[in-house]
């Protein structure tokens, strides 16, 4: 029989980005309320899986000074990180928090919606993903189930 040679695992970074649904005082970082759901989502993936690191980016509107704004965000973001560090219990080192004030908008500035909708908190959470082909006829299965007709499998160690 032919030996078996042992796959080589594949990795790949990957990242998910979640808009969480916070809601701050007006011109203050003062958290008045976020959707417990998303909080409790991203601190379940974080305690399940110690290799993902989580970035919690800031944004404002446009209103007030451009450095004002940039230092606001950074604020808010700021007290995010500190919700899941006290509330959740996840390691300071694994979250950092930075701010973007109103430099990146997702809608326009010009209306009350507007200005709301760029108001926010985004958390880009980053792990790698390793993935390892045992069987080739089980991937192969696996593919076709999924609709990837045109997958041919990988058999390591083979040209």
């Amino acid at each position: 029989p032919e030996p078996q040679v042992q796959p080589k695992p594949e990795s790949k970074m990957r990242t998910v980005v979640i808009r969480l649904n916070v809601k701050f005082a007006f011109d203050q970082a003062v958290v008045l309320s976020i959707e417990s759901e998303d909080l409790n989502t991203v601190a379940a993936a974080m305690r399940a899986h110690s290799d993902i690191l989580l970035v919690l980016e800031g944004h404002t509107d446009s209103t007030g000074s451009e450095a004002y704004n940039l230092d606001l965000s950074t604020r808010r973001a700021a007290a995010v990180k500190d919700i899941l560090i006290a509330d959740y219990g996840i390691d300071a080192g694994r979250i950092s928090a930075r701010g973007f004030g109103e430099s990146h908008p997702i809608d326009s500035n010009q209306t009350r919606a507007g200005r709301k909708n760029n108001r926010r908190v985004v958390g880009e959470m980053t792990y790698i993903e390793v993935v390892v082909y045992r069987d080739w006829e089980i991937d192969r299965r696996w593919a076709m189930d999924y609709g990837l007709a045109g997958w041919q499998p990988r058999r390591f160690g083979h040209a």
